[in-house]
């Protein structure tokens, strides 16, 4: 069992040996030897597809009983962090520090996904809420195109179930994911069919100045929707553990 911490420059990490930096866009330094840049991959697509270059290549490379990802600054609380009046909050923001990196990378955290994953197919991070729905949050920030492109793929691979994404709130966010090694190849094998037929209609767009939810990445937020259909169309037994952003 690992889990993998994606990240694309030095940065502070919490250290366990079932946590395991990966460099992404081939990046690699003195503390991540692993990089999403070997074998067969789609390293040069990371500007576009953000984090999810690692998960290609963990579903082609990687053995692991159990497979997780998450992300140098946004990281698995499986057991919630001890701050006064955040242990029931979904998502806590809080100062990089010694402390709160001993604290996930310390053996109860270890025990605890070992617990869930007695019981659980798949991890993922709670949900937040997307008003007036997942879907049409997408299509307010970012427009109709790309959600329409990637609705079609979605429903050849899922068919109707495809329209809770018009009505869900609960939004799991972040390309995040813990799941048994069986489980995690079907979700990224469905995950880039969908994303590469959307890919094939749409393309690589331009990057616009100022912005910061910028078009390209069009790609890596599509799949953190696909994560939300993907759970609901497959009824995976699942758990939503606490997440932490590190500022």
């Amino acid at each position: 069992m690992a889990i993998y911490i994606a990240t694309h420059k030095p940065a502070q990490m919490p250290v366990a040996p079932w946590l395991k930096p990966i460099g992404l866009g081939g990046f690699r330094d003195e503390q991540v030897s692993l990089h999403d840049g070997s074998g067969d991959n789609i390293s040069s697509l990371n500007r576009d597809f953000c984090e999810l270059t690692a998960t290609y290549w963990l579903w082609k490379h990687c053995c692991d009983d159990y497979i997780g990802l998450c992300h140098y600054r946004r990281l698995f609380a499986f057991s919630p962090i001890p701050l006064p009046g955040h242990q029931s909050q979904a998502v806590v923001r809080t100062p990089l520090s010694a402390p709160v990196l001993d604290f996930l990378g310390g053996p109860h955290q270890q025990k605890r996904l070992e617990e869930l994953l007695e019981h659980y197919e798949a991890i993922v991070p709670l949900p937040v809420l997307q008003h007036p729905s997942i879907g049409q949050s997408y299509r307010e920030s970012h427009g109709d195109d790309v959600w329409n492109a990637f609705a079609r793929a979605c429903r050849d691979e899922f068919g109707a179930v495809t329209g809770m994404l018009d009505v869900e709130t609960r939004f799991h966010y972040g390309n995040m994911l813990v799941a048994r090694n069986d489980v995690f190849r079907d979700y990224a094998e469905r995950l880039f069919r969908v994303l590469d037929q959307v890919y094939a209609e749409i393309g690589s767009l331009p990057e616009q100045e100022g912005v910061r939810y910028q078009p390209f990445r069009y790609p890596g937020y599509l799949g953190e929707r696909f994560t939300n259909l993907y759970l609901a169309a497959t009824r995976r037994r699942f758990a939503a553990v606490q997440a932490i952003w590190l500022e």
